[in-house]
């Protein structure tokens, strides 16, 4: 489509040039348009066989949320970890924990985590061992329980 707006315009810009019956003098620059015109029109029939592939059956492989099994929606799963608590929300809502690998989840790192239930935290501060457990909730994970690691 794009070629056949292109090639029209090319012959629209030739009638035109011919209906002006131009001198010869500045027939060279018609010839030197023409030229262009026509380096123009190849290049657009050169890129309008260029089109990218059919890519309808990888899009179709890829299954939607709606195909996904069923238990996998509301899955839930728990995973414990060891680590040092660094900071906690005035809010209570995020804790920061240096934690050690947690084993079938992360590999070690500091990192902030929420907290849905505030009073887990009763007792905890900045600097102290814990065990924790992780839940991870339809792919969210949280802080479910905080204990202070005997020293």
């Amino acid at each position: 489509m794009g070629s056949d707006l292109l090639s029209t315009g090319v012959m629209a810009y030739w009638n035109e040039i011919r209906k002006r019956n131009l001198s010869k003098r500045s027939h060279s620059a018609t010839r030197i348009f023409m030229k262009a015109g026509l380096i123009v029109a190849a290049l657009g029939l050169l890129l309008a066989g260029c089109t990218p592939k059919d890519t309808t059956h990888r899009l179709e492989s890829q299954p939607t949320v709606q195909e996904q099994p069923a238990q996998s929606l509301g899955k839930v799963e728990t995973f414990h970890g060891i680590g040092i608590v660094k900071n906690i929300t005035p809010s209570k809502t995020y804790v920061v924990i240096d934690h050690q690998r947690i084993p079938g989840f992360m590999d070690a790192m500091s990192m902030p985590f929420q907290v849905r239930d505030s009073t887990i935290l009763r007792g905890i501060a900045p600097e102290d061992a814990i065990d924790f457990e992780v839940t991870v909730e339809d792919g969210t994970p949280y802080v479910s329980s905080v204990e202070k690691r005997s020293k």
